[in-house]
């Protein structure tokens, strides 16, 4: 995941929060590392900023660690990439899941104006096909629809699942 910090990271990984037996190891990607000056409008003090990736997992500390992290680092980012992938993207998709339910109602078809005939003639159920098929339609085409797909759609975002652009929910009906 993308991180600023003032502070530029010097090694490839990290060990933090040792603790019964289990321990934070914060892998850093040295090749992402992008810096960039910034003014204090205050104080007209410069500054470095420092953006890279940084991903981080818990893992059972022992004395070989350092040997393993040392030995492995290229898998044991690889594992950490992924584990970080999978938790952002589990947390896009129940984001979006609950989106779609509370939409749900904003197509849910009682609230179209649908008629039924009460005699059944061919002229009626043709009728009414025509306005079930004109329901339909409304309901592919209006913007709650499109928010939904959009919804549906987040996973092919190209940042997915670390930039994800939520859509907005639609102000009307149509």
């Amino acid at each position: 995941m993308k991180h600023e910090s003032d502070k530029k990271p010097l090694n490839n990984y990290e060990i933090e929060n040792i603790k019964d037996g289990r321990c934070d190891v914060v892998f850093f990607d040295l090749n992402s590392i992008e810096e960039r000056k910034e003014t204090s409008p205050e104080s007209e003090e410069t500054s470095t900023i420092y953006t890279y990736l940084a991903y981080r997992i818990r893992l059972n500390y022992s004395q070989s660690l350092l040997d393993r992290l040392k030995n492995n680092y290229e898998e044991m980012l690889e594992q950490a990439r992924n584990a970080a992938y999978s938790i952002a993207a589990d947390n896009v998709r129940q984001m979006r899941n609950k989106l779609l339910n509370e939409s749900d109602k904003e197509v849910a078809l009682d609230r179209y104006a649908f008629d039924f005939p009460t005699e059944i003639t061919m002229t009626n159920i043709i009728q009414c096909l025509k306005s079930l098929f004109e329901t339909f339609r409304n309901i592919k085409e209006n913007n709650w629809s499109k928010y939904r797909q959009e919804l549906r759609d987040i996973t092919k975002q190209s940042g997915f699942p670390f930039d994800v652009k939520f859509p907005e929910k639609p102000k009307d009906t149509k």
